[in-house]
């Protein structure tokens, strides 16, 4: 497969399915060289399959992003499989539906450890890996338009999201100067 990505490594967290899956696919068909890391290794190894079998060339690095050591690793495997990192779709998150009177703190703690922790995590990690490498690249982090407004049902999430956009903000102002891109989308 050749394409707008030709010869760029692209990372997508929580590549085993739904948004994520779809953009490995993606990036596969566009000619980037692609690291799935998601939790679930049989699901992971099919996508990694399927998409091999297509003429996109990808890997399954298994990695549960809620530990920064097991991230730190993983970034570490996925450059020493394909070389300098270019890009990281930052998606990996969970969803939960509870009002402020219904939410409880175990929801709270899954949904920030997940959907804020792990992306920082995961994007520190890659960001180090670039700046490291001298590599200028991309960084996408998945927020929702539930992190510019609070919605009744799902409080913990939309507080999530301003997380991510919150640090992608951030992020893209400190990594700028090292050519790194750093978006929220």
């Amino acid at each position: 497969m050749s394409g707008r990505l030709d010869g760029k490594v692209a990372i997508v967290t929580g590549g085993n399915s739904g948004i994520g899956e779809s953009t490995a696919r993606l990036f596969a068909a566009e000619g980037a060289r692609v690291v799935i890391m998601a939790r679930r290794e049989e699901e992971g190894l099919k996508v990694q399959q399927s998409i091999n079998d297509e003429g996109g060339e990808s890997t399954f690095v298994q990695c549960d992003v809620g530990d920064p050591d097991i991230v730190d690793a993983a970034i570490l495997k996925a450059a020493d499989v394909y070389g300098a990192i270019d890009i990281l779709f930052n998606n990996a998150a969970l969803f939960d539906i509870a009002s402020i009177l219904e939410a409880n703190l175990k929801q709270f703690y899954q949904l920030f450890s997940l959907n804020v922790r792990a992306m920082f995590s995961v994007m520190q990690a890659t960001a180090r890996s670039m700046v490291v490498n001298k590599q200028k690249g991309s960084i996408i982090n998945l927020a929702s338009q539930a992190g510019h407004q609070g919605e009744s049902l799902v409080a913990h999430y939309c507080a999530t999201k301003a997380g991510v956009i919150s640090y992608t903000q951030s992020a893209a102002l400190i990594l700028a100067p090292h050519k790194i891109r750093v978006n929220a989308i």
